[in-house]
């Protein structure tokens, strides 16, 4: 389910069925990087996507967790932990932080909840059919992570 009015509405009628909560990590960056963040931020956006549409009724996609570039990592850290604290009074047993910048690898053991690091695959200029099929290559690759992550949780 996505973070919509009309998913929302749904959610809260399924909420028991909903244990995961997928946050796309989106760097900012007014500087050189401005593009490459811009398209890890695309990339990252279009996996969430897929995945939201393939586990529609279990996960719920929460809007991007923005972030500047220039900023202390442990201030993100400390904010990101805060929605993990909300998510799990939620309920939610699962939250699943999906990003391209790979400076988050170094908090990985900090924060509560699974990162899951995707390499920048450039797909801003592939034609519609040839970025579906490369996305979809993709989350080929880390959904046995999100079903080993789920056989974690009591039943």
């Amino acid at each position: 389910m996505k973070w919509s009015t009309q998913d929302v509405a749904r959610y809260k009628e399924a909420a028991s069925y909903v244990d995961t909560v997928i946050v796309p990590l989106m760097p900012v960056d007014f500087g050189e990087d401005m593009k490459s963040k811009a398209a890890m931020g695309e990339y990252v956006n279009l996996m969430t996507d897929e995945l939201e549409r393939q586990f529609h009724g279990r996960v719920l996609q929460l809007p991007p967790f923005t972030y500047m570039v220039t900023a202390e990592g442990e201030q993100a850290v400390l904010r990101l932990k805060q929605w993990h604290e909300t998510a799990v009074e939620a309920g939610k047993q699962h939250v699943i932080y999906l990003t391209a910048d790979s400076s988050w690898k170094k908090y990985e053991e900090e924060l509560t909840g699974t990162l899951l690091w995707l390499p920048l695959l450039p797909v801003e200029d592939l034609d519609p059919k040839l970025k579906r099929k490369t996305i979809s290559d993709q989350i080929e690759q880390i959904l046995p992570i999100i079903m080993e992550e789920w056989k974690k949780s009591p039943q």
